[in-house]
């Protein structure tokens, strides 16, 4: 599956990634069929970019890189006509990277951790990352900001109407930008 020190994953490796995909679809469809209506669903994120990952060779990171991206791409493209929002967890952390300090991070290389975060209670003071394989609460909390003020404005779009002319272009991009920030995945509207 993952070769150390090799290139691209091999085809057993990434097939894994879509049948896990598949399983998350299916956890979506469960929901769904209980009775949920409103789902929002978390892509995964790059982890080629935690701290495990870092103390990696190039093309090992690389192909964590990839395996991340296989499944992302075909979770994404199997809840598409799911009637679900999707949220790219992969690109929030990209931009967190370019810019930690507009999210409130002064730390985006090390772990607040020295042990497991299941273990540990230490607050993030600015850090990215709780341990090796894990953000913190931090970072899940910039997560659901980001959600929630994605879903105020989206909710907001029929306010437009009493809004000035003048007013209505930037007010329109606003709410533009933050809905393609958002990637609304399955709405057919």
């Amino acid at each position: 599956m993952f070769v150390p020190g090799a290139g691209a994953p091999s085809a057993a490796a990434v097939a894994a990634m879509v049948t896990a995909a598949s399983d998350m679809t299916e956890q979506v469809v469960r929901l769904q069929s209980a009775g949920a209506r409103n789902l929002v669903v978390l892509g995964l994120a790059d982890s080629s970019r935690f701290p495990y990952a870092l103390a990696m060779s190039d093309p090992e990171r690389e192909q964590v890189r990839q395996l991340n991206a296989a499944l992302d791409t075909a979770f994404m493209a199997q809840v598409a006509d799911k009637h679900v929002l999707y949220f790219d967890t992969g690109k929030l952390i990209r931009s967190i990277l370019a810019r930690p300090l507009a999210y409130g991070f002064t730390n985006t290389i090390d772990k607040a951790c020295p042990a497991s975060a299941l273990v540990c209670y230490l607050p993030a003071n600015g850090h990215l990352f709780a341990d090796d394989n894990h953000p913190t609460m931090l970072f899940r909390k910039v997560v659901s900001d980001w959600i929630y003020a994605s879903l105020e404005e989206a909710s907001r779009v029929g306010l437009l109407s009493q809004v000035p002319l003048w007013r209505f272009g930037a007010q329109w991009r606003s709410i533009n930008g933050r809905l393609q920030q958002f990637q609304n995945s399955g709405y057919q509207g």
